[in-house]
């Protein structure tokens, strides 16, 4: 059996101290992220989510069917635009594409699919701390479309333009 973050289950929700479901007793606040409140951030991009006494879950609009779906109905696929390498490539270059990631505090480019809908996949540009969703485009783009970029710095006039 995998390990769950503390205070929370393998299924995802937040485990409730004094839940009838965790070990009993008396009836308290959900267990968030250290450094997060529940809801913190979120903008109207996530709802409370039965099981989970206010928690919010992350909210991401399909850009191929216009679903809201919530993550229960996707499926992340790490860091989105990637440089990959062709055949020839040094065995730097490949351990670099399947091992190395960024692991921002902040804004970030992440690959999701749509798992229980149009079944494709897209990107979202996200707040890592915050869980803020500045939008989502089609995953055959190479970069992140002026719009999104424009918006990410609306909101973080300090953002460079990279991951983090």
């Amino acid at each position: 059996m995998r390990a769950s973050p503390p205070g929370w289950r393998i299924d995802g929700r937040a485990q409730i101290a004094g839940d009838a479901r965790s070990s009993g007793g008396t009836d308290a606040s959900p267990v968030a992220p250290a450094g997060i409140e529940p809801g913190a951030g979120l903008s109207g991009t996530g709802r409370s989510f039965p099981g989970t006494r206010g928690n919010t879950v992350l909210q991401l609009t399909c850009p191929y069917c216009g679903a809201e779906a919530d993550e229960t109905e996707l499926a992340c696929g790490g860091q989105a635009h990637i440089a990959r390498h062709g055949p020839g490539s040094s065995d730097e270059d490949f351990e670099d594409y399947l091992f190395l990631r960024v692991n921002p505090d902040g804004v970030h480019f992440e690959r999701w699919r749509h798992a229980f809908g149009c079944g494709k996949w897209f990107h979202a540009a996200r707040c890592t701390r915050t869980h803020e969703v500045f939008g989502t485009y089609p995953a055959q783009t190479l970069e992140p479309p002026d719009w999104i970029k424009e918006r990410i710095r609306a909101k973080r006039p300090d953002w460079q333009g990279g991951q983090g």
